[in-house]
């Protein structure tokens, strides 16, 4: 095997050639960090406003999480919303500032464009015929109360990672929490 296959397997096919190079990965997730980054920024801003923290509160709730079965009601994933259809929530509502609309807009769509499936069931039998058809591509976490933060604790955190520090998740889970 040369060098080039010789990296562990990636499940983006960045680290080796398997025909994928027009993925470009690393600029996707670049685009991805910046526009998630600025995104959180105008969301942090809007949620200084009383009505827009409350819209910005009341789109987060309309997206289910990712724990959509009714023996699931007590599991911690309540905050774990599909990232593309909470921006797409942001971006179409008129209540919000056009910035944060915009950004939306922006960040669902660079997200977009790294999703490799097709679609997610309508109908996943296991979990009591659940609908997961909005939840493909990655999740993202957005609590909406104090309790949702870091629902796991003090033995595992979804909020201490390099990318929710990166992008500024902590500031707008402050000001949205």
């Amino acid at each position: 095997m040369d060098k080039q296959h010789s990296h562990k397997h990636s499940h983006y096919c960045s680290r080796w050639d398997c025909g994928c190079s027009r993925f470009n990965t690393a600029a996707k997730m670049a685009a991805v960090q910046g526009s998630v980054t600025a995104l959180d920024a105008a969301l942090t801003k809007a949620a200084g406003n009383t009505d827009q923290r409350a819209a910005i509160r009341d789109d987060a709730r309309s997206i289910r999480g990712m724990v959509r079965f009714p023996e699931g009601k007590t599991m911690p994933w309540r905050a774990d919303r599909p990232a593309v259809a909470l921006y797409r929530a942001f971006a179409g509502d008129t209540r919000l500032d056009t910035s944060v609309r915009s950004a939306a807009k922006t960040a669902a769509d660079a997200i977009e464009r790294t999703v490799l499936a097709h679609r997610e069931s309508d109908d996943f039998s296991p979990f009591n015929d659940s609908d997961y058809s909005d939840a493909y591509g990655p999740t993202v976490h957005f609590p909406v109360t104090p309790k949702q933060v870091d629902a796991w604790a003090p033995d595992i955190s979804e909020t201490d990672n390099a990318f929710y520090k990166a992008v500024g998740a902590a500031d707008l889970t402050r000001a949205v929490a």
